[in-house]
């Protein structure tokens, strides 16, 4: 964990102040131009590997109007010490792969920068798939193979990038509709709506 607690102190300053500063713009700006179609009121979110917080600044500016509560969760402390909960926003230390939240809880699942640090994505896909609601969306990031990307390998923690096709794969192969894509110099953006019901969900907790 020693890691990530290096990382919760430099995070904010050094997506601002460094090139990746201009891309997490770029990711920004793409994201919620795919989210354009999904209509957030009312709709109980979950930030899976929410780090210190850049999905729920998001939404806050974004999408201020819709009635919508979100749960940020990561492996962090530290990092979530950076988020100021309120009636509308809880955190949570947990780990992504097993995730201690009901089956089917949520209508909007995101989860960006996670699947980066996994060689094998797919139990993280079946776990966000395992808490969203059937016709529920996930909004998931993919690595891409590209040149700051291998400056990432080099300078940061070991990351995995995939083939377009590989993750159309995987993402067909267990129910998920590929509502809209979008992609920027590091990542695949993908909304995704989940139609797998509860054949994959393991049971409750």
């Amino acid at each position: 964990m020693l890691f990530w607690k290096i990382k919760s102190l430099l995070y904010t300053q050094f997506r601002k102040r460094s090139v990746f500063g201009r891309f997490l713009d770029e990711e920004n700006r793409t994201m919620v131009a795919l989210l354009k179609s999904v209509k957030l009121e009312g709709f109980r979110i979950a930030d899976v590997g929410c780090g210190t917080g850049n999905i729920l600044r998001v939404l806050q500016s974004r999408f201020p109007e819709g009635h919508w509560n979100i749960v940020c969760i990561d492996q962090s402390n530290d990092m979530l010490l950076k988020i100021n909960p309120s009636e509308k926003i809880s955190t949570l230390v947990a780990d992504a792969l097993s995730l201690p939240l009901d089956a089917s809880s949520f209508d909007l699942v995101f989860c960006v920068g996670v699947s980066d640090y996994m060689k094998n994505g797919t139990p993280l896909v079946l776990e966000l798939q395992r808490i969203c609601h059937n016709d529920g969306y996930l909004f998931m990031t993919f690595v891409r193979p590209a040149f700051w990307n291998f400056v990432r390998n080099v300078y940061g923690k070991r990351i995995y990038s995939s083939r377009l096709a590989a993750i159309e794969q995987l993402v067909a192969s267990l129910k998920l509709d590929i509502v809209g894509r979008a992609e920027t110099r590091l990542q695949y953006q993908m909304l995704l709506r989940n139609k797998q019901g509860t054949e994959f969900h393991r049971k409750e907790r």
